[in-house]
């Protein structure tokens, strides 16, 4: 085998997304070497390997992050037309594809639950010819398969009447802490053998992970998004809704295995469809889909998009 082959294989070490050559990645947007010398540092100083590198990184970790971030329309002053307080929660989809190979052919760990739910509070009153929102969401860090979770959304909206119904200006604040085993799990160790040598290196792990729990990557986020959406009325019960926002990004991934930080700063342009429905005066139901742009650094794919569905279910009163 090649030594550019065998770099290649070393590679699949890390899961996230990443930037170009050394820490600063390969473009705007992108996931960078930020603390610790991976063993894979020379492909990082090669320009075709980190740019391979990078964009399955990138693809990897900010997808992920996308499906984790944003709030429900329950806090929305331009769907939710109802004055006064409403509890429930929430459901978004990770994407629907099975889980990423690295450059060494080895699955990561990405995918251990295909929604993330929710928790969701909202207060909605009128203040003069202005409708106010403010929600909060939230998801404590249960374990489940190895991974834990704890997000918190904090939500505000201003909108006003129009013809047919309301434009609004919102801003959502996601806050997120996920652990999980994903780059080298006990499985993933147990196969190294059939990557590469020095793919994944038992005395590297040894030295850097837990002994009981193995090693447990920490992805972190504070994603800002600001938005205008508009929502128009169809009936009594029905208001559809588009929105467009842009996202300020501010992400970073701790791999425990061999003690390295990544993390990544950018602006993702993102375009909401959907519609609530509210059956009666207590009930609240809104389903959609979220995308954003997902630049051509940012996957092996080029250029393109990230995705989620999302629906809510709540109680107003």
């Amino acid at each position: 085998m090649s030594s550019f082959k065998h770099t290649l294989l070393v590679l699949g070490l890390v899961f996230s997304p990443v930037a170009l050559a050394d820490p600063a990645g390969n473009g705007f947007g992108s996931f960078g070497l930020v603390d610790g010398n991976p063993s894979f540092r020379g492909c990082l100083n090669g320009e075709q390997c980190a740019d391979n590198f990078f964009k399955f990184l990138n693809q990897a970790t900010l997808e992920q992050g996308f499906a984790m971030q944003g709030g429900t329309p329950l806090s929305s002053s331009a769907v939710n037309h109802q004055e006064g307080w409403a509890v429930g929660g929430m459901l978004q989809t990770f994407p629907f594809a099975p889980p990423r190979t690295n450059l060494s052919g080895k699955t990561e760990n990405t995918q251990f639950s295909p929604v993330m739910p929710k928790l969701a509070v909202a207060r909605l009153w009128d203040a003069g010819e202005r409708h106010i929102g403010v929600g909060l969401t939230a998801l404590p860090p249960i374990k489940v398969k190895g991974a834990s979770a704890l997000v918190v959304g904090l939500n505000g909206a201003v909108a006003w009447d129009t013809e047919g119904g309301r434009l609004g200006l919102e801003a959502d604040l996601s806050v997120v802490q996920a652990k999980a085993p994903i780059s080298a799990s006990d499985e993933q160790m147990g196969d190294s053998d059939q990557f590469a040598d020095g793919h994944l290196d038992r005395a590297t792990a040894d030295e850097n992970c837990d002994a009981d729990t193995g090693c447990i990557d920490t992805f972190t986020m504070a994603n800002l998004e600001l938005l205008a959406r508009w929502g128009w009325a169809v009936g009594d019960s029905l208001v559809p809704y588009a929105a467009v926002g842009i996202t300020v990004l501010n992400e970073r991934l701790h791999i425990q295995y061999d003690d390295t930080a990544w993390s990544a700063f950018g602006l993702q342009p993102t375009v909401h469809l959907g519609g609530a429905w509210t059956p009666g005066d207590a009930i609240f139901l809104s389903t959609g889909t979220s995308i954003a742009l997902r630049q051509g650094n940012q996957s092996p794919d080029g250029l393109g998009i990230f995705y989620r569905i999302e629906g809510s279910a709540a109680y107003r009163f």
